[in-house]
């Protein structure tokens, strides 16, 4: 017997074979109650972007030629797909960290904006406004709408 084959599972030995593993991650998925939206969206972009995983070059390879929000997604399917061999016993953390290194990660973007004193007045002011014209929020919002005005401009 093949020492990367172990009784016809996945186990690792120099690639990671998505179609033969995508019923457990599919039971994976179900027994973390993720989401069905998200557990859907996952699937399909390991469906579409992912057959065999052999070495990091190989995910450096599908991550290169998408686009930054293709690679969010898929850097959380991947991820999540991961997780699953490795908790199955699929795959060892030694066999998989190397290619989880090489998963990209999100951009982080930092809000520089910091609006000006009268367009912060001028917020308030609508929605104070609104809040009284219609009645439905009463003072509770006015009083904590005041507040938190008061302390932005202070």
């Amino acid at each position: 017997m093949d020492p990367g084959q172990r009784l016809g599972r996945v186990y690792w030995r120099g690639s990671l074979d998505w179609p033969a593993s995508k019923q457990r991650f599919l039971e994976y998925v179900e027994f973390r109650k993720y989401n069905k939206f998200a557990a859907r969206c996952m699937v399909q972009f390991l469906d579409r972007f992912v057959t065999r995983i052999e070495s990091p070059s190989d995910v450096m390879g599908v991550f290169a030629k998408l686009t930054v929000g293709q690679q969010h997604h898929l850097n959380r399917a991947m991820s999540a797909w991961f997780k699953c061999l490795e908790l199955s016993g699929l795959a060892a953390v030694e066999q998989l960290d190397p290619l989880r290194k090489v998963i990209p990660k999100d951009p982080v973007m930092i809000d520089t904006n910091v609006p000006e004193d009268w367009l912060i007045s001028y917020g308030a002011f609508r929605i104070l406004n609104a809040a009284c014209c219609s009645g439905q929020y009463g003072e509770p919002m006015l009083y904590g709408l005041v507040g938190s005005t008061w302390k932005a401009l202070t």
